[in-house]
């Protein structure tokens, strides 16, 4: 099939406007993934904390108070994670009003008894917000 000369013209037109649109598409689409990148990062800045806290960090070095049996606790916190609905309100609980020390006991225990940190179980299904409930709870531990 021979094309006459205005038909290939056509052609070429349509093909260099299909390349510009798709060029333009590509370049919106980096902005829209910079942005998304950016909302992330702010997200993360906001429920995790600018500083990195964390469960584990928060009680590094802490010497666990003798004869504090914080077990009870660990497991009122491994027990709060369910299939169908998790109790967040009893993880507050268990960790509000405790000393750094209790809070280092508790700590030790939960991962004697599940074999894993506090720190990583309560990460891997808390929301940020959460997540931050609890570095907020822990941190006002004296």
């Amino acid at each position: 099939m021979k094309l006459d000369k205005n038909t290939s013209l056509i052609l070429l037109v349509v093909c260099i406007a299909v390349g510009i649109i798709l060029l333009i598409r590509g370049k919106k689409n980096k902005a829209i993934k910079e942005k998304e990148v950016t909302d992330i990062r702010a997200r993360i800045q906001q429920d995790v904390g600018s500083f990195g806290v964390d469960v584990n960090s928060t009680v590094y070095g802490v010497a666990p108070q003798p004869g504090y049996n914080g077990k009870v606790y660990a497991d009122k916190i491994y027990n709060a994670k369910s299939i169908w609905n998790d109790d967040e309100d009893a993880i507050y609980t268990a960790l509000s009003g405790k000393t750094r020390a209790q809070l280092a006991s508790i700590s030790q225990a939960f991962e004697s008894a599940y074999g894993m940190t506090m720190d990583d179980f309560l990460m891997g299904f808390l929301s940020g917000t959460e997540y931050q409930n609890v570095v907020n709870i822990i941190q006002k531990a004296k």
